[in-house]
Formats: C-alpha cells, sequence, structure tokens
C-alpha cells in the first residue's frame, strides 16, 4: 500500500448511537459507519494515522476521496477550480431588472423602488449585446429581475422572445429564469412560462401566513401568503421548476416549520425546494434589530432543516452537489446584474450607481472598469489564511466578498458553526432523497 493520509477536507461527527458521519466537501463523498467500523475509523481519525484503519475500508476511502496519496497537495484542486471559474469566459448569466417598482412593501428591501422601468432605449442596447455575445458564447442564462418583475410581463415576453430567436440562429444554449413576488403569477403567464426554456421560479415565503403577512405585505398592506402559495401550487401542477426562499430574521425563525406543513398540506412536498437565507442590513434600508447572528442563525437553520428532514423533507441537493454552493455568482466572469439604465453590477447588494463596475454602451459593447471587476474575478480563498486551513472550503470557496471585503466581517459558510448537526442533516436529507426516488417523486436536481 502507498504512503496515505486523510484528507484535509474530511469532516466528521459521532452521533449519540456511536454512529459515525463521515463527509468529504470536495468529492462530496457522505459514508455512515455503524460499531465496529465507528470505533475504529474515528480513532484513526483522530490520531491521524489514516494507514491504521482496515484494508477493507482503507480500499473504500481511497475510492471516495477521503483517504489520499500523501505526496497529493489537496490545495492544488481548490486553486484549479478557481481557473476553471475565471476561464469560463463563454458562459453568460445576466440578472436583467425590469423595473424598480414593486407591488409589496418589504421591511428590509434594499431596492429604492425609485418606479424606474427598463425603457426602449435601453432595451435595444441589451439586444444588441446579446447578438454580439451569442456569436462566441456557449450558454446564456437570463434571470428576469426586479423591483417586480411580473409588473413588466410584456417586456418580458417581448425581450425573451428576442433572446431565444438569437440564441436559436447562433446555436446557443439558452435557460432562463424569473426571480418574483409570485403575487402577479396569474394562469396566463403560466400558460406563457411552459412555452420557453425557464428553469425555475424563484418565489419567497417568510415562513407562514402569520410571519409572511408581516414581513411581505402589499404596498397597501394587506395580506399575500395565500395567494402566492396557491400560484406556486398551480405552477408546480404546470411542471414548473419552483424555488421558495426564506429570509430567516428575528420574526419568523420561531415558526419557519409552520412554513414546511403548510407547502405540504397544499401538496407540495418534494415538489418544491425551499432554502433558508439570512436577511441582510443595507445602507439604504438598515434593518439590522431584526437580523439573526450568524451563529445563531446556523443553529437555527440547521434545526429546522433537521426537523424538517426527519419528516421525509429533501432539504438540500444530492450531497455531490454541494459544491456548487462554492462560488458567488459575483466571482465569475460573465455574470452581470443589468438596472434599468443598462448598468452593470457584480453584486444585488451593491446596487447604486456608484457601485456600478461598467455599463452597455449604445451599440451593445459591455464596457467594464476592469480594477472593480477584478475585485470579484480574482479571488482566491487560498489567499487567507483561515480559509487554506477550513475542511469544508469547498463549499464556501472564501466566502461573500460583500462581507470580506466591504463590511470586513466574518463571512464563514454559517454550517461551518455547527458542522455536527450540519453532517446529521447531510445523511438525514440522502435518506429523503432515496426514499423519494423510490416513491417516484417529481423534484428534480439543479446542476
Amino acid at each position: 500500500m502507498q504512503d496515505i493520509k486523510f484528507s484535509r477536507f474530511n469532516a466528521w461527527t459521532l452521533k449519540d448511537n456511536n454512529e459515525l458521519v463521515l463527509y468529504n466537501s470536495m468529492t462530496g463523498a457522505l459514508i455512515l459507519f455503524e460499531n465496529p467500523e465507528s470505533d475504529e475509523i474515528s480513532i484513526a481519525l483522530q490520531n491521524n494515522q489514516a494507514l491504521s484503519i482496515p484494508e477493507d475500508i482503507k480500499n473504500i476511502l481511497l475510492e471516495d476521496g477521503f483517504i489520499v496519496e500523501s505526496g497529493i497537495d489537496e490545495l492544488t484542486k481548490i486553486n484549479d477550480l478557481v481557473i476553471k471559474r475565471q476561464s469560463l469566459i463563454d458562459e453568460y448569466y445576466f440578472s436583467i431588472m425590469l423595473n424598480s417598482d414593486c407591488n409589496f412593501k418589504c421591511f428590509y428591501c434594499f431596492e429604492s423602488h425609485s418606479g424606474e422601468y427598463l425603457n426602449d432605449t435601453v432595451s435595444q442596447k441589451i439586444e444588441l449585446m446579446m447578438n454580439k455575445i451569442s456569436k462566441t458564447a456557449k450558454k446564456i442564462s437570463i434571470d428576469w429581475y426586479g423591483g417586480e418583475p411580473l409588473l413588466s410581463f410584456d417586456k418580458l415576453r417581448d425581450l425573451n422572445g428576442k433572446f431565444m430567436e438569437i440564441c436559436k440562429e447562433d446555436n446557443v444554449q439558452y435557460r432562463t429564469s424569473i426571480t418574483t413576488n409570485g403575487y402577479l403569477l396569474t394562469p396566463s403567464v403560466i400558460e406563457y412560462l411552459k412555452t420557453i426554456p425557464l428553469s425555475h421560479l424563484q418565489i419567497t415565503l417568510d415562513g407562514p401566513a402569520e410571519t409572511h403577512d408581516v414581513c411581505r405585505p402589499l404596498k397597501n398592506g394587506k395580506p399575500t401568503f395565500d395567494s402566492i402559495l396557491e400560484n406556486i401550487k398551480m405552477a408546480v401542477d404546470q411542471k414548473i421548476e419552483v424555488m421558495i426562499r426564506v429570509n430567516m430574521t428575528k420574526i419568523n425563525i420561531d415558526l419557519i416549520s409552520k412554513l414546511y406543513k403548510a407547502i405540504e398540506t397544499h401538496g407540495l412536498k418534494n415538489r418544491v425546494q425551499i432554502m433558508l437565507r439570512p436577511v441582510v442590513s443595507s445602507s439604504s434600508n438598515p434593518c439590522e434589530a431584526h437580523c439573526l447572528p450568524e451563529d445563531v442563525l446556523a443553529g437555527r437553520a440547521a434545526d429546522i432543516y433537521k426537523q424538517a428532514a426527519e419528516d421525509g423533507w429533501i432539504v438540500f441537493p444530492n450531497v455531490d452537489k454541494l459544491q456548487c454552493m462554492g462560488f458567488c455568482h459575483a466571482e465569475f466572469p460573465g455574470r452581470f446584474i443589468i438596472d434599468t439604465r443598462g448598468n452593470l453590477y457584480r453584486c444585488g447588494e451593491l446596487f447604486t450607481p456608484e457601485e456600478a463596475i461598467g455599463n452597455i454602451s449604445e451599440n451593445g459593447e459591455l464596457v467594464l472598469d476592469q480594477d472593480r471587476s477584478k475585485q470579484f474575478i480574482e479571488k482566491n480563498p487560498l489567499n487567507f489564511p483561515e480559509c487554506k486551513d477550513c475542511n469544508i472550503m469547498p463549499i464556501c470557496m472564501g466566502g461573500c466578498n460583500l462581507k470580506r471585503f466591504r463590511k470586513g466581517i466574518n463571512c464563514c459558510d454559517e454550517f461551518k458553526y455547527v458542522l455536527p448537526k450540519f453532517l446529521e442533516v447531510l445523511v438525514l436529507n440522502q435518506n429523503s432523497i432515496d426514499k423519494n426516488a423510490i416513491c417516484g417523486g417529481d423534484m428534480h436536481e439543479k446542476n
């Protein structure tokens, strides 16, 4: 047997019943060991003695990346992933802001809601840009964004049709998605969405009705939860993928588990994806009083996910997909947010004219401030000492640029604070995935 060592990306925990959960954040491998193997492996892990592992188990751990040859520097794999990400210059992802208007009044929204709409002049610039980049692109994805994009449904449909034609003519893979509050998701809109290459809708529900309607009412104060949930069911019944975002705050943290129950009551269990994300206070709309500290948020999110997974919910993608959580959209060279004036941004929370990293010219060229753009593109977690020693770096990759470079605060993946519990959730989640597949569930994994 060659000289071997444990992978630096192993994470493990012993459960109360002495089962050992072993996870590798680079390969996505996840294994559950029972006694007597769990004792042998946990002792070997504690003493960092890979050679003491029994031969039959050693072969399994080698195959799944838990054990590697001693001469391998696993950090080169991280650098390879960074270089691969930086080289994706033929893949484009645009979040196009159709308007800065909204029919909701969410207390934490960081947008100004100035009421501007994407006009024909800027639309023509975007169309010219699409014509130019499609000549060399392999993939183009558009997320229709706002404000509330469905307030501009006619514009969405017009531009989307033009983009589909451009990409078809140039043999470019085209996908689209919509980030919407879901209130205007009418039957006629859904009929249209069935005819286009739509990957998913992202819709926010901030807990059950009693918290959602406090956090996300209409401008006139009226509730929105029931209408949105009915619209989600209507979309899912028409085979449209829906991802539900829950913005976690002190207001809803104790009641989010009730949301899973409400969704299940509507026949949507494991037919939608649910992701829990923190609310971030912004300079345009400070809401720090309602935000949770990261360690508290991590623990509560893990508790919510664990309870849901125990109830049979799929709360994460398949474990080997978790690495795709690592890079932020802002770090890819071909990913931009376009506002109603044709300005370009990397980060949705750095969304003021002075934070623009460029614009679309009159003839459709992407004109970039290279220095500002490089702040995002050139980020490498290997440059941060605290990241180099982190065993879950592949699902974090240096964390949030906004937190690290602009706010000067901790930007680790929140589950680092509660890693043992996170690993237990991964096991429960994998059981839910397996059971759902056996029962013929129709939730699709996202690449």
